[in-house]
C-alpha cells in the first residue's frame, strides 16, 4: 500500500504522514524505504535538533555527517595523536614529580 506523500515546496523537502503505534514504533512508508535502500534490520539513528525536531537517518549516514562536521571543524589535525601526546606529557610530569 502506497502512503499519502505530502510535498513541502519550501526547500524541496518531502514529508510523509506517519503514526506512532502503542509500542512506540513508526512505520516507514515503502517508497521511502526503497529510495533510501533501508530494509529489515537497517540500523537507524534519530537525531533531535535544538528546536526539538527529529530527523531519521541510517547509522552510516549519521557517521558520515559527524565525520564531515569534525573535519570542517578541525581540518587535518590528528586529534588522537594530540590526545596521546598530551597524556604522555602528563605522565612524564607525574613521573618526574614523584
Amino acid at each position: 500500500m502506497e502512503s499519502d506523500k505530502e510535498f513541502n515546496t519550501r526547500g524541496g523537502t518531502e514529508s510523509w504522514p506517519v503514526t506512532l503505534d502503542r509500542s512506540g514504533r513508526i512505520f516507514v512508508p515503502i517508497e521511502l524505504r526503497r529510495s533510501t535502500g533501508w530494509g529489515s534490520g537497517t540500523d537507524l539513528v534519530i537525531v533531535r535538533d535544538n528546536a526539538g525536531d527529529f530527523k531519521v537517518m541510517s547509522t552510516d549516514r549519521f557517521i558520515e555527517n559527524v565525520q564531515t562536521h569534525f573535519s570542517s571543524e578541525f581540518g587535518d589535525r590528528d586529534l588522537v595523536a594530540e590526545l596521546i601526546e598530551k597524556r604522555e606529557q602528563e605522565a612524564s610530569l607525574e613521573e618526574s614529580s614523584s
